[in-house]
């Protein structure tokens, strides 16, 4: 086996070096996530829990498995929502793909 030429190896490495040093300084893709998060907008079904959400309505929810949740929602994001129970005093939280059907109820409720 022969062993690498030492003056090869170098120039590789600052041929490396230099173009570590290019990326770094070259201008940012403004096409690129810029790490600043974007305000979460509630579409489709989410504008409408948002809505049941700022009313306070009593919301009926079955889940997947077959379960069925009563209550108001008291909070939510992408992925959750939180379903307070007041004649139980419970909160519940579950995950939206597992809701399979919800519906407000007709009157307000009152706390």
């Amino acid at each position: 086996m022969s062993t690498p030429n030492p003056t090869s190896v170098d120039s590789v490495r600052k041929d490396q070096q230099a173009e570590h040093r290019r990326r770094l300084t070259l201008p940012k893709d403004p096409s690129r996530n810029t790490g600043h998060k974007q305000p979460f907008v509630a579409k489709g079904h989410d504008a409408i829990l948002e809505r049941i959400q700022k009313s306070g309505k009593t919301v009926f929810i079955r889940l997947i498995s077959g379960d069925q949740l009563a209550g108001t929602i008291k909070a939510r994001d992408r992925y959750t929502v939180t379903v307070f129970n007041a004649a139980k005093g419970t909160a519940t939280t579950v995950f939206k793909h597992a809701i399979e059907t919800f519906e407000e109820s007709k009157t307000v409720e009152q706390e």
